[in-house]
């Protein structure tokens, strides 16, 4: 059905068996692993992400001050901040399935996703990730984009593209 995308559904497939390569009498084996009997999972979002060089993250946190604070009142408590700034990976589109949910939405090719379901992408691995987009049919996926230097919200649901 979808001619131009591979390795979703081999990946999965795959990652079910050991695979034994004998070179020597050009031959294949593969072994059912402890994963065979595992559900299958993949992109429902149609979302094709990469890491994509760095951003600079500017980071809250919280202080407490230090010192005497006899002179305070005793239920209160004050808190101040103070900010950093690190590098912290990028993530974008690098491609789209035609008709998929992301791209009826409104998702380019070249969004950078800052958050998935308001969590920031930068401190998450790319692997995981893709995995939020291979969760249950119907469920909302709510992005945090920035494309052209712009900031903006998409939203859309996981659909089944086999079905």
């Amino acid at each position: 059905k979808h001619e131009e995308r591979n390795g979703s559904i081999s990946g999965e497939l795959l990652k079910r068996f050991n695979i034994i390569m004998d070179y020597k009498n050009a031959k294949v084996t593969l072994k059912k692993n402890n994963k065979f009997k595992s559900p299958f999972r993949y992109n429902k979002s149609g979302i094709v992400l990469e890491q994509d060089g760095i951003r600079v993250v500017k980071e809250k946190q919280t202080v407490l001050p230090e010192g005497n604070n006899e002179s305070r009142d005793a239920n209160t408590i004050y808190v101040d901040y103070k900010f950093r700034y690190s590098l912290k990976p990028a993530f974008k589109v690098a491609e789209l399935r035609k008709d998929s949910p992301a791209e009826k939405a409104g998702l380019l090719i070249g969004d950078v996703i800052l958050s998935i379901n308001g969590k920031d992408t930068y401190n998450m691995k790319l692997q995981d990730l893709i995995e939020m987009f291979s969760d249950d049919d119907d469920k909302l996926i709510k992005l945090g984009i920035e494309r052209d230097t712009k900031q903006m919200r998409i939203n859309f649901r996981l659909e089944d593209p086999l079905k």
